[in-house]
């Protein structure tokens, strides 16, 4: 009994965030200018993260054109789960890479080129998120401590 409980409860689970996922869409698509910035610092941080994986590769003299790159990007991608353990670290770069190879970039290019873009796209922007660590802890207590205050009301 108690297993198909817990069963159960993970649907309903799950079923309450796909509505809740669905609600939120339909809010935005009746509400479209809330979602500009969204969307627009989206596809801004999504043009970003290409071109510094486009430049990186042209460090290592690999010519690609624009559809393979986002070709091999999107594939490099897709095929990660971010839920594996660590987020999935090395499994993106790996499907990256080979992305790029199959499309006609040399396999050496490739790998380094992944390589030094996954450098500065991630390892580099910790500097900046380890430096604001600080107010986010503030901003958390500020939360709990409005949660609590709003409990009590």
């Amino acid at each position: 009994w108690a297993r198909t409980y817990v069963h159960s409860s993970r649907l309903r689970h799950g079923f309450a965030h796909a509505i809740s996922g669905l609600s939120t869409l339909r809010w935005l698509a009746m509400n479209p200018s809330h979602g500009i910035p969204a969307f627009g610092g989206t596809a801004l941080y999504w043009f970003g993260d290409i071109l510094c994986l486009w430049a990186s590769l042209r460090a290592f003299h690999a010519d690609v054109r624009i559809p393979a790159l986002i070709i091999a990007y999107a594939t490099g991608y897709v095929l990660t789960r971010r839920s594996l353990p660590a987020g999935g670290i090395g499994v993106a770069e790996v499907t990256l890479t080979f992305a790029l190879h199959w499309l006609g970039v040399p396999f050496a290019s490739a790998l380094l080129g992944v390589f030094t873009y996954r450098i500065f796209n991630f390892w580099l922007a910790l500097v900046p998120a380890l430096a604001v660590l600080p107010t986010v802890r503030m901003i958390r207590r500020e939360i709990r401590h409005t949660d609590a205050e709003l409990e009590r009301v």
